[in-house]
């Protein structure tokens, strides 16, 4: 319930849901190196002066506090021409269902908000199941 307050309302917000195996067969599909790694939480303050040794490793630790996001990151390496960065980093998916295993609407959400996500992955021809997210059926 804290992600659904915390990073998008838990009355107007979805999630979209992969597996590990999904996401590395779109990585795999762009045939260039992509990283993917799991974030490590860590104490930032039981160690104020971690070295830091390869450019990436700032980007694989969070503080321990954000731990219950359990977040993987794809790391896309650009050393060539960093003013083309953003754009060169954009990448297109096979297909919606080639990443996606299923949508979870926010567990205080409308009716109608469960019908707008419906009708808009039908529009765009996703497969995969959307649902309401299992905390709705617990009280308040």
């Amino acid at each position: 319930m804290a992600l659904w307050q915390l990073y998008g309302g838990a009355s107007t917000s979805l999630t979209i849901n992969t597996t590990a195996g999904r996401l590395t067969t779109v990585c795999d599909s762009w045939a260039e190196p992509i990283l993917i790694q799991k974030v490590r939480y860590i104490d930032h303050f039981e160690n104020p002066d971690m070295v830091i040794g390869r450019c990436t490793d700032p980007l694989q630790f969070k503080h321990e506090a954000y731990e219950f996001e359990r977040e993987v990151r794809l790391l896309m390496p650009r050393q060539d021409d960093w003013e083309k960065n953003p754009e060169g980093m954009q990448r297109r998916l096979p297909s919606l269902d080639a990443l996606i295993t299923s949508v979870v609407v926010a567990p205080e959400a409308d009716a109608w908000f469960l019908e707008l996500v419906e009708d808009v992955t039908q529009r765009y021809g996703l497969k995969a199941p959307v649902r309401m997210s299992a905390l709705a059926q617990f009280p308040a």
